[in-house]
């Protein structure tokens, strides 16, 4: 039987729990934002969509796009901050020679460790978020998850891993500049053959080593899971020419419309369009996503260059003429080059 004691050092104790900081809650909207990186122009149109679809989902979090000094034009950065985004520069941190990122769009990569200093600039919490992503619904509640968080990657999931392996795509993450200094030193201790093209994962996933907190696939969705996966299925009666509305799906929270899947990759890669196109033919869902990823992507650039938008869909519209009723499926998008806008198909061709 307890006695009075100890029951007076159970209520003691207590209280000392419930006062300790378990997770820090916002003091203000400003402690807490979601968090891309950008280091080169490649995902730049990327940004706007990632950025728009969180505005539509209702966040009630700020929005920041860290930028490789030197490496995105400054026109452009314009309009993705009068869209949806704050900048914030930081410095461009290269691959080491021995990585695979050097040689590639990935050289740059390690630059997304800069979410680390973020402290610096009074964030208490973040959630790091791929530029490739889409957003369906409202996912604030990732922001109450302990840090470190992650989902994993595609190939654990896929059961091609002997071992969970983290994926940077999607990470709750507490800023912490101390951690970001022993990240880079680390850098030069790693055994140089576990560095693949993403360099920076394979830094976190060594760093944190198995101690994060997996979060659910459903919000960092790989599309290649819908081919093993009959649970994320969602059939309704959406059609290609239907109209919208947030949320769009029951279980899936973000897709990662990564690499090949990428909508602005048809381009660099020769098989992005057929393989996107088969997606679409394959999974109902696919032609949803899709849809609403170019109509986010139209309503954040028009809001980020509201002057300009309206010549610009005008002149796809008069440049793809000749491809009659198909036309309107021509818009206008930032592209890659030093030229701000160019027409693309929404299924893929482009000039």
């Amino acid at each position: 039987m307890a006695t009075v004691e100890d029951q007076k050092l159970r209520t003691r104790s207590c209280r000392v729990s419930l006062m300790e900081p378990l997770l820090p809650q916002p003091r203000s909207g400003r402690d807490f934002a979601y968090v891309t990186i950008l280091w080169t122009e490649d995902f730049v149109d990327n940004a706007i969509v990632w950025a728009t679809g969180l505005a539509a989902s209702g966040s009630a979090f700020r929005r920041i796009c860290i930028v490789a000094r030197g490496k995105i034009a400054r026109s452009k950065l314009g309009i993705l901050s009068r869209c949806c985004c704050d900048i914030d520069f930081a410095d461009p941190i290269q691959a080491p020679a021995f990585s695979t990122s050097r040689s590639s769009r990935y050289e740059f990569v390690l630059t997304k460790l800069r979410v680390l200093q973020l402290d610096r600039k009074g964030l208490r919490k973040i959630v790091m978020m791929d530029a490739d992503t889409l957003v369906l619904q409202n996912v604030d509640e990732l922001f109450w998850l302990p840090s470190p968080s992650a989902t994993v990657n595609k190939d654990t999931l896929m059961g091609e891993m002997d071992k969970p392996k983290l994926s940077a795509g999607v990470m709750v993450l507490e800023p912490d500049s101390e951690k970001f200094d022993q990240l880079l030193a680390d850098l030069h201790y790693e055994d140089r053959g576990t560095f693949s093209q993403f360099v920076e994962q394979d830094l976190l996933d060594a760093y944190f080593n198995h101690t994060y907190n997996i979060i659910p696939l459903t919000y960092n969705l790989y599309p290649e899971l819908l081919d093993i996966m009959p649970f994320l299925h969602h059939d309704d009666q959406w059609e290609p020419s239907s109209n919208w509305s947030l949320p769009l799906d029951h279980g899936v929270k973000v897709v990662h419309l990564w690499h090949l899947f990428n909508p602005f990759q048809t381009e660099a890669y020769k098989g992005a369009q057929y393989l996107q196109m088969s997606a679409r033919l394959v999974h109902k869902q696919m032609w949803k996503w899709y849809t609403l990823f170019w109509d986010l992507h139209q309503k954040g650039l028009e809001r980020g260059a509201p002057q300009e938008y309206p010549k610009w869909k005008q002149q796809c519209a008069e440049r793809s003429q000749a491809f009659g009723r198909h036309s309107q499926r021509f818009v206008p998008v930032l592209g890659t080059s030093t030229e701000i806008q160019i027409c693309r198909h929404v299924d893929g061709l482009a000039w």
